[in-house]
């Protein structure tokens, strides 16, 4: 159990550098269909030799592209959309903090589930947190594509927290999900950016190139992928989820240091509304949606 808490911390970091370099990335030349490119292409190459040496570890092939919708492809297109459109404080609560919550309702819905008190307030939190940042879209003037992205980060998040209950429901080792997650969506994705977009490659500045390479394809498309998956077979999705709930505060230093993002009042509210209903909810030591 301690190790898997050691492992949620990796799974804090990678998430909160995951939205900070993503939107820094966006924000240079480079385009959402060349992120995913990167992410699914370097990815899918890595961990190609997997699938050929072990198959898809007894999952049929409509199994392993559901998996691969919820982890991988659907996934980045909709984390990307928000990333584009709203800011990185928007994206780590509605993406990242609200996966408590997107969790607690798939296994409600497609499980057995048993919820404290405790994680009732706790969850009750994270979604008045959650109507905070809307709030700050909905009433505060900002364009309609804010909107659009909001909207686009919480079904990224439902999107993340299925692939958390099926990579568990699955019991399948984490490399070989991560495996089937980037070749899966490296087969869909790869051959699409090639005939239609591939020449915009070109036009990206080569350290930027590379960096997000390096950080989208391996740190973000292998290395995460696996330790999450990791977590969650040894914490369970509940409370993996509950510990991303940290990511907005350090998603949101991160944003004002980096990205020169100043968060509105009723965003710094939301955070802290959903940072609270984190520690609420873990301060239930029973085991929850599992």
């Amino acid at each position: 159990m301690v190790r898997g808490w050691f492992y949620a911390v990796g799974v804090v970091l990678f998430f909160s550098s995951f939205t900070l370099a993503s939107r820094a990335g966006l924000s240079s030349a480079v385009g959402i269909a060349d992120l995913m490119a990167l992410r699914f292409g370097i990815s899918g190459i890595l961990l190609l030799p997997v699938i050929l040496m072990s198959g898809l570890s007894g999952l049929s092939l409509a199994q392993g592209a559901v998996l691969a919708l919820m982890g991988g492809l659907g996934f980045a297109l909709c984390a990307y959309g928000g990333f584009a459109a709203a800011p990185s404080a928007h994206a780590a609560v509605l993406l990242h903090g609200s996966l408590p919550l997107t969790t607690a309702l798939i296994v409600g819905v497609t499980g057995t589930s048993s919820i404290s008190r405790a994680q009732y307030l706790g969850l009750a939190l994270i979604v008045i947190g959650v109507l905070a940042i809307l709030s700050d879209t909905v009433f505060d003037s900002h364009s309609s594509s804010q909107l659009v992205g909001d909207a686009l980060l919480l079904l990224a998040s439902f999107l993340w927290s299925g692939y958390g209950v099926l990579a568990r429901r699955y019991r399948i080792p984490a490399l070989r999900s991560a495996a089937i997650v980037a070749v899966f969506s490296m087969t869909a994705y790869l051959p699409v950016y090639l005939v239609t977009s591939a020449t915009s490659l070109l036009s990206i500045d080569g350290k930027v190139l590379i960096a997000q390479g390096v950080f989208q394809g391996v740190a973000i498309g292998v290395l995460s992928l696996l330790l999450y998956t990791r977590t969650v077979a040894i914490l369970g999705p509940a409370r993996t989820a509950l510990a991303t709930a940290a990511v907005p505060g350090t998603t949101l230093v991160g944003g004002i240091f980096f990205l020169a993002e100043m968060p509105a009042l009723t965003v710094i509210g939301g955070i802290t509304l959903v940072t609270m209903g984190m520690l609420v909810a873990l301060s239930s030591r029973k085991e929850t949606l599992r």
